[in-house]
């Protein structure tokens, strides 16, 4: 960050909804949790916007699978989940890239994506309580490290 990066007023941000879009379950029948050995999971983001309502729209997609400790099918879970944000001055942060796209600066999707991600860990672990992930947390990550490959600024 920058001294000429802008600064995140957490008054000007508003999480104005959370939506669940899927949800979903699925392990064999006769399923052994004895067996589960830990759990791989994978998370990808996608986000849109709406600069005249200052409306940014981002989604979460989760999905996890028991590993298991001998050769027995395992059990997933994948979860869709959409935060509605509403960014006063949302024009104020975007960014231009050199093929003349829009992106939002990084500072405030990473912001953005920090409230959502720790939103889903609890929401998460609601959702898993009487399944076999039950005993699945979300790990703390570096927010930052999911736009580093992404077009943010």
């Amino acid at each position: 960050m920058s001294k000429n990066d802008p600064q995140i007023v957490p008054g000007k941000l508003n999480l104005k909804a959370v939506h669940i879009e899927k949800a979903a379950v699925e392990h064999p029948e006769g399923f052994d949790t004895s067996e589960v050995s830990g759990f791989t999971q994978n998370v990808s983001q996608d986000v849109a916007l709406n600069l005249q309502d200052e409306l940014y729209r981002l989604r979460i997609t989760f999905q996890v699978v028991t590993k298991m400790k001998q050769e027995s099918p395992a059990a997933s879970g994948a979860f869709s989940l959409l935060f509605y944000f509403q960014v006063e001055d949302l024009k104020d942060w975007v960014v231009i890239d050199e093929d003349q796209r829009e992106h939002i600066h990084q500072i405030l999707a990473t912001t953005l994506f920090s409230i959502a991600y720790s939103t889903a860990r609890g929401i998460l672990l609601t959702r898993f309580q009487g399944t076999v992930f039950s005993n699945f947390v979300l790990p703390i990550i570096n927010p930052a490290a999911i736009f580093q490959n992404n077009h943010t600024q």
